[in-house]
């Protein structure tokens, strides 16, 4: 994810340069509904916008596997360098998975394995959303103070994903910032 690539020419860019150039910004939502937007990439070679969830959404799914604790912390921050200023609902929501997981992997409290199956429960979440997710749409549950999203473990040692209620009066109690970390025989997640 350290590059970012156009999906008409192929013309690649680093993350970094394009994000300092303004070339990863909130664009015209490309496949969603009129007056939406996403993250896209604006190609230098031919102008062309390319929307950059479902790029990183390609990416994890084809190499996250492969990589190891190291490499899984600098791509997920490179995710989050992408979709920080985020304005649709996805990428709000990715950059604050990005932003949690990559904590979590830093001070050892969640495998790369754990952090990938997360990650790839959340774009098959977000498969089954449909376009009439507005940009205005909130992302108000924190997974590290942003994050509408929970791992959970079960009994049975299933590992599964909690979408919480965006709706619930007391979850968005600003009151309750303590930080609960289970192990994994329990939940993860932050309030």
């Amino acid at each position: 994810m350290h590059v970012s690539s156009c999906d008409l020419c192929v013309h690649w860019c680093h993350v970094i340069c394009a994000i300092q150039k303004n070339l990863i910004k909130p664009g015209p939502s490309i496949n969603g509904p009129s007056g939406t937007t996403e993250m896209q990439f604006h190609c230098l070679g031919c102008g062309h916008a390319s929307e950059m969830f479902r790029f990183a959404k390609e990416m994890y799914r084809c190499c996250a596997k492969n990589w190891d604790q190291e490499i899984l912390i600098k791509e997920l921050d490179y995710v989050q360098k992408i979709f920080h200023g985020s304005e649709d609902f996805k990428g709000k929501e990715l950059d604050a998975i990005t932003y949690g997981l990559r904590n979590k992997l830093e001070k050892k409290m969640i495998s790369p394995s754990d952090a990938c199956n997360f990650i790839f429960q959340f774009f098959k979440y977000t498969d089954g959303l449909s376009h009439f997710l507005s940009s205005s749409f909130p992302a108000s549950i924190p997974l590290c103070g942003k994050s509408s999203f929970y791992i959970t473990i079960t009994a049975s040692g299933r590992k599964g994903m909690i979408i919480a209620d965006h709706h619930l009066s007391d979850a968005k109690d600003s009151s309750k910032t303590d930080k609960m970390i289970e192990d994994e025989s329990s939940a993860i997640k932050e309030i």
